[in-house]
């Protein structure tokens, strides 16, 4: 269920937000209940398993982290640097 304003707009009106937290949970039911019945699938999951569960996106995430932990050993932790030069971790 979406609504205008985003998070922002439920936070900022309670009657709104209580909607969405009561209607929230039986609406997603009642959707997976028609897309069961009717054999439709968004293409977002493939057996039951979302694409985070794959053994492919694992890999991936894995080889990610390597990378950002090895730019981290060359070039310093950001977090720790204390000019006010900005600098993109990719390009340098």
């Amino acid at each position: 269920m979406k609504g205008d304003g985003g998070a922002i707009g439920l936070t900022e009106k309670p009657g709104a937000l209580h909607r969405w937290m009561v209607a929230g949970p039986q609406l997603s039911t009642i959707i997976a209940e028609f897309e069961e019945r009717f054999g439709l699938n968004d293409g977002g999951e493939a057996d039951g398993q979302y694409h985070e569960q794959s053994h492919s996106y694992h890999k991936s995430f894995f080889e990610d982290v390597c990378s950002l932990v090895a730019t981290f050993e060359e070039l310093g932790n950001p977090f720790l640097d204390r000019s006010n030069d900005l600098m993109t971790m990719d390009t340098q």
